[in-house]
């Protein structure tokens, strides 16, 4: 008897465990993200403080080739004020902090740095060696595959942005051809209509109005084009097309902080990036921004932000495949890899 009251007290006790879990788990709002593991955040706490004490350690230790290092002295600044933004967005993150408190430069950084500090990972701990310092030199001659964006040149950033992003135009065609091959198993005529209309648009080198592109939302919520319902090979080009993480939680994540980055753009106003901030932003989102003005470039950062204002987490999937909807057929995206059109 004894027992078989142990037994129902220890179940009922698992069972309020698990019920507990699940209202805290419904209960986190949309806006949130998951904050860093234990062990990525003991990483980025060390890289925070090693770059701290970077640049002093240098100029002590190398003298000789301090003066190759003065080369790299703005990007270290730009560097450690990235880590430390990072560190403190990440921070507030863990107190539970919402994604729309934050501002656009702060989202910017929190999506770009977790890969900029495994890319500069290496090149700090092996100039720190003896001898180490000559790293410095070699980096300079590639750049692009050695340095973070912070030890770039305004031309080099151009150079090396438009050269990841005509890599990824070729995705946003295999995401196109998604779009056509799955638009048989819409089971609703009127949204199947909508989209095939769309389709035809997009085939005959003309974009959708954003009337058009949200009309079909509910494809994209929970219908053919959710991400639950992509195959792993569409969700793969979906996130090569914007540079995104392959997993679907790291997709998701990253769509979600994207959306409230633009959020944030909009909040502060557009007209008031700088032209650097306004180009880079425009690679991110599917558009080579080269060749057009400053209004061209805005106009499309306004159509963009008028579909991610009436987005949320359930229809992510319609942002992510935005750049086909918007930019597929852009002759700025087109003369990129060498005036052909997509397949």
């Amino acid at each position: 008897m004894a027992l078989s009251i142990r037994h129902f007290l220890l179940g009922r006790c698992c069972c309020q465990r698990t019920i507990t879990s699940i209202r805290f788990y419904s209960s986190i709002p949309k806006d949130h993200v998951k904050p860093p593991s234990k062990v990525k955040w003991y990483f980025i706490d060390k890289f925070k403080h090693y770059i701290e004490g970077y640049e002093k350690f240098l100029g002590t230790k190398y003298p000789k080739i301090f003066g190759v290092y003065n080369t790299f002295k703005g990007g270290v600044h730009g560097l450690l004020s990235d880590t430390r933004m990072y560190y403190s967005v990440t921070l507030e993150m863990w107190r539970g902090t919402g994604l729309h408190n934050f501002s656009y430069r702060q989202l910017q950084v929190y999506r770009q740095m977790p890969h900029e500090m495994l890319k500069a990972t290496p090149l700090l701990v092996i100039s720190a060696l003896p001898l180490g310092g000559a790293i410095f030199a070699v980096a300079y001659f590639f750049p692009r595959l050695l340095l973070t964006t912070h030890f770039w040149t305004p031309k080099q950033r151009r150079e090396f942005w438009s050269y990841d992003h005509k890599h990824r135009l070729h995705h946003l065609s295999s995401v196109f051809s998604g779009l056509k091959k799955h638009q048989k198993h819409i089971e609703d005529p009127e949204l199947g209509n909508r989209m095939k209309k769309i389709v035809q648009k997009l085939q005959h080198s003309v974009h959708p109005t954003v009337t058009e592109i949200l009309e079909v939302k509910p494809l994209f919520e929970s219908y053919t084009y959710a991400i639950q319902k992509l195959s792993l090979v569409q969700k793969r080009h979906l996130a090569k097309g914007l540079g995104l993480p392959l997993r679907k939680s790291g997709l998701i994540q990253d769509g979600l902080i994207l959306l409230h980055t633009d959020r944030a753009m909009v909040r502060e106003g557009i007209e008031k990036l700088t032209e650097e901030d306004i180009e880079q932003a425009c690679f991110a989102r599917g558009l080579n921004p080269i060749g057009l003005s400053r209004t061209e470039r805005i106009q499309y950062l306004k159509q963009w932000t008028q579909i991610s204002e009436e987005v949320d987490e359930d229809s992510i999937s319609l942002l992510l495949h935005s750049p086909v909807f918007l930019a597929y057929n852009h002759p700025t995206n087109r003369g990129l890899i060498g005036r052909q059109r997509f397949k």
